[in-house]
């Protein structure tokens, strides 16, 4: 997948010792990616394209939520990530069994009507590079308001200011002509999903994008991405068959840990130097936070007030999901 637009580059390419992108530098590249069409001719469009819009704008989301974490990851040519799973390790069939069988017994999916939008609090704590392989650890909130149609992203602030300028704020980029997906789903789609681990499982393959990364790598990042923004849109049905195809997925992990007194289930991807990594609530096999490790050299400096991480931890957040009426912040939720 190419794109020759100098900012789309830059963010998608940063290297590691570069600091994190300017508020200027995201906004431009947030108005130039809404501005993007597909209105090619389907037949001719090369098929390494038909994720264009959804993998550029979750690549500019992620930027904004996974401070350096983003930029280290090094690609296919890396060495083999080396740190070690951290927490009480899980056979994956037991752990996905966990989870699946209490999302059956879970809420139904929230609904959203419309005007409404589905608010993302991530409260958490990610890397900033301050130097040649130094990163400081800082702590991070993101409020984010997507739009159901494509849960694109109409603004995102800090808490304090708005992270998204320009007209391309307030507003959100169609869905693809390819239609929605799991990187841009829709609720009325993720109804119609079938409650089968075998046909979810080719669907999620069938999904991603080609890149440096293996498919299985490419799929759970991509999954990745949608929990944070879309769990609250699963029918139970459909989350449990979810979890039961992930079985699937060459190189997936599971482990149990507690963080701040409260039991998760991460399942985690590795690749060469990065793990993605998604945390549930094993009592409802709901998606509560994320975390991204990185196992090249880099000194990681502490930060007053900063929880204990485990090892090679350059993000970890944990997020609410609800469905509120425009851009207002839902009752008992206060800027930082």
């Amino acid at each position: 997948m190419r794109n020759d637009d100098p900012d789309i580059l830059a963010v998608r390419s940063l290297p590691p010792s570069m600091a994190d992108p300017t508020e200027d530098s995201v906004g431009r590249t947030w108005m130039k990616m809404s501005r993007i069409r597909a209105s090619r001719d389907r037949a001719t469009r090369p098929a390494t394209r038909r994720w264009l819009i959804p993998v550029t704008a979750a690549a500019l989301v992620a930027a904004l939520i996974g401070g350096a974490a983003l930029w280290l990851k090094p690609g296919a040519d890396g060495a083999p990530y080396q740190a070690a799973v951290n927490g009480s390790g899980l056979r994956l069939s037991d752990a996905l069994d966990i989870l699946a069988d209490a999302a059956e017994k879970g809420e139904p999916a929230a609904a959203v009507g419309p005007g409404q939008l589905v608010f993302v609090k991530i409260d958490g704590w990610a890397a900033r590079i301050t130097g040649d392989r130094v990163a400081e650890m800082q702590p991070q909130t993101r409020l984010i308001w997507h739009d159901p149609h494509g849960m694109n992203a109409v603004e995102i602030t800090d808490g304090k200011t708005s992270m998204l300028k320009g007209s391309g704020r307030g507003t959100a980029a169609p869905v693809t002509p390819d239609g929605p997906s799991f990187y841009v789903p829709t609720p009325q789609w993720l109804a119609g999903l079938p409650a089968d681990p075998d046909r979810l499982a080719k669907l999620l393959t069938d999904t991603v994008h080609d890149s440096k990364w293996s498919t299985p790598h490419e799929v759970w990042s991509m999954m990745e991405g949608f929990y944070t923004s879309s769990d609250l849109l699963l029918s139970p049905a459909v989350r449990a068959a979810l979890f039961r195809s992930y079985t699937a997925i060459d190189g997936l992990q599971a482990a149990e840990m507690t963080i701040g007194g409260k039991r998760y289930i991460g399942l985690r991807h590795v690749e060469q130097q990065s793990a993605d990594e998604v945390l549930f609530d094993p009592s409802t096999g709901r998606a509560v936070g994320k975390r991204s490790l990185y196992g090249g050299e880099m000194e990681l400096l502490t930060t007053p007030g900063q929880p204990i991480l485990d090892k090679g931890v350059t993000f970890q957040a944990f997020f609410t999901q609800e469905v509120v009426t425009g851009q207002r912040l839902p009752e008992g939720v206060r800027p930082s």
